[in-house]
């Protein structure tokens, strides 16, 4: 499933269902994802019918997560069991058809998270509830506006270059310099890197919160060979061992990262 941002900092996807095309957009990746899989499923399966009244919710999500686990990122598996585990838990426990008025449960809910959070975990529910053909009404979501991320200037990534020359983690900053997602720039062998950087796998968590390599990128469109521009990164390329360029965790690389921002005088960015 190939899902683009817009301009506009929202997010669409094309979906075929019932032999026509379907646009969806939404405000978030994850809302689009579930939009387009629920219409596809709704498609797929209008003969389908659940007797919902004896499911609890949390089961029908767990059932929900095992139906797809085979055909979902890791990441996004586990996106969707940290909502399980999490989110409206004072109705998880609850027959679905018990649950009279979901307005009343996101009211609650909004004081115990972010709007993105909450968007995102009623996402998952929604289409939960509709495959199991109950129709939860429309209702009013916190205004969720995203924020905007700091970046380096032109300037300022001299500077940062500079500043990382010779440190522990300066190849991976290198890299995400080029336009490497962290996913992909973890996943990285000696081998991918010639005359460019070819990017053709990712490394993310998994359900157990382990790392994993996938032998994709995050979308077909991903996978791709990057003009190296900072001559700097064969050098270090050419000094490492064969096998994967970069071992530091994520969590390691933005620590290390925030230090030399601050250190600098540079705005405190993260890998993305």
């Amino acid at each position: 499933m190939k899902i683009k941002k817009t301009p506009s900092g929202r997010y669409t996807t094309q979906v075929r269902a019932g032999g026509k095309v379907r646009r969806i957009t939404a405000d978030t990746k994850t809302e689009c994802e579930l939009r387009a899989i629920t219409l596809k499923q709704e498609k797929s399966n209008t003969a389908r019918s659940r007797a919902s009244g004896d499911v609890l919710l949390g089961q029908a999500i767990d059932s929900f997560i095992k139906e797809r686990s085979n055909v979902l990122s890791p990441s996004t598996v586990r996106g969707y069991q940290a909502i399980r585990n999490t989110r409206f838990q004072s109705v998880m426990n609850k027959n679905l058809r018990s649950i009279r008025s979901w307005q009343r449960v996101i009211n609650d809910e909004s004081r115990l998270c972010s709007p993105k959070t909450l968007r995102n975990a009623w996402g998952l529910v929604r289409a939960v509830l509709r495959e199991y053909g109950d129709d939860p009404g429309t209702v009013r979501l916190p205004m969720y506006m995203p924020q905007e991320r700091p970046f380096l200037s032109p300037d300022q990534i001299k500077k940062f270059i500079k500043a990382i020359e010779g440190q522990p983690h300066e190849l991976a900053f290198l890299l995400c310099l080029h336009g490497l997602r962290c996913s992909e720039m973890t996943a990285l062998e000696k081998k991918d890197v010639t005359d460019a950087i070819h990017v053709h796998k990712a490394r993310v968590k998994g359900a157990d919160h382990r790392y994993i390599t996938k032998e994709t990128t995050k979308t077909r469109s991903s996978a791709r060979a990057v003009p190296i521009f900072l001559p700097r990164v064969k050098e270090l390329v050419a000094d490492c061992p064969d096998g994967v360029l970069v071992t530091s965790k994520p969590e390691t690389l933005n620590k290390n990262l925030d230090k030399i921002c601050l250190r600098n005088g540079l705005p405190s960015c993260t890998l993305h």
